[in-house]
């Protein structure tokens, strides 16, 4: 996988209303990515993205340990959204 690594936050929240977005930032503090809007709705979004690489760290961690005891459909879907992730 071969994205920004560490963990992503989100900045300028209390600005949102007058720059029309907030950032998802690195650990260093470098933009990656701005999500527009002016609303709750768009802090949410912002969030959920800034969540992504520790989300995509648990699920092949837990798709590894919990092998054995998925269906073959559970793995199938979870091997989906991984490769969905690492843009395949």
């Amino acid at each position: 996988m071969k994205h920004t690594k560490g963990k992503w936050t989100v900045e300028n929240i209390e600005c949102i209303t007058s720059n029309g977005g907030c950032y998802v930032v690195d650990k260093d503090g470098e933009d990656l990515a701005k999500v527009c809007g002016v609303n709750e709705e768009a802090i949410a979004n912002a969030n959920l993205i800034a969540s992504v690489p520790e989300m995509f760290e648990l699920l092949s961690y837990l798709r590894h340990v919990l092998e054995g005891q998925l269906l073959s459909a559970e793995i199938k879907q979870i091997d989906s959204i991984i490769a969905k992730a690492g843009g395949k």
